[in-house]
């Protein structure tokens, strides 16, 4: 039991062991109960309080209002109209996914993901997008994220950026995880590796300025040419015609 929940307990239980001019202020919780405290006030979207002086928060979503010791609720209401807006999800490559994704993991298993396409070109496969991505990488500010799932597993990630720059600071995080790679000549600059769990490309089109670093599951792109029988070129190509 780590330090926040050990006062928050402590606080339900002083409802049956300790009387209520013992304490400042109340804190009505949503689900009925009542918190007696020394002193409650609301930060953001947490409501903290002092019990046995001792600091504590519980989360604002938790709270109906606070009360003084008074029982005058002046200007200690809590408002339920506070939405709790989560932080963005910081993204990082690794050699078997992106972020907190790896090969494999299963649609259900996955939070946040919305449908970006039911047709992806190829037979049981679908595309995803996680609106709670940062849509940063080290230094390169991306455009999109797309996770394409075959049978309900993470079996590609694309990722795109526009511009130079962005470009070359998402080159930097590929050679630092991936390492070099081997260049092919192009109209562009493209880099491919093929080392690891992973089938890697790297490629960026001087003409429209976009970047893209595709990634995919060597264990499971060896069971869909098996079952499919399709060359995985044309789904780099079906995909980068939608950008």
């Amino acid at each position: 039991m780590n330090v926040r929940t050990y006062l928050y307990a402590a606080a339900v239980l002083s409802l049956i062991i300790t009387p209520r001019t013992a304490f400042a202020d109340m804190v009505f919780l949503k689900n009925g109960k009542e918190l007696k405290v020394e002193k409650a006030w609301q930060e953001g979207d947490q409501v903290w309080f002092i019990y046995q002086d001792m600091k504590a928060s519980i989360p604002q979503s938790k709270v109906t209002r606070i009360e003084s010791g008074s029982g005058d609720p002046k200007n200690s209401s809590v408002p339920d109209q506070q939405p709790y807006i989560p932080a963005k999800r910081s993204l990082v490559l690794h050699k078997e996914g992106l972020g907190d994704l790896k090969w494999g993991d299963r649609v259900a298993n996955v939070a946040d993901l919305e449908i970006k396409q039911t047709d992806s070109g190829l037979k049981e496969v679908l595309e995803y997008v996680r609106p709670q991505d940062a849509l940063k990488l080290g230094d390169a500010k991306l455009t999109s994220v797309v996770y394409a799932f075959w049978r309900d597993q993470l079996y590609t990630v694309t990722i795109w950026t526009r511009g130079q720059a962005n470009y070359h600071s998402l080159r930097n995080a590929a050679f630092a995880q991936f390492g070099n790679g081997t260049r092919i000549d192009r109209s562009g600059e493209a880099y491919l590796w093929s080392e690891g769990p992973s089938d890697v490309m790297l490629e960026y089109s001087k003409e429209d300025q976009h970047g893209m670093l595709w990634m995919r599951c060597k264990e499971l792109d060896r069971k869909f040419k098996l079952s499919q029988l399709s060359s995985h070129t044309s789904y780099i190509r079906l995909i980068k015609s939608r950008n």
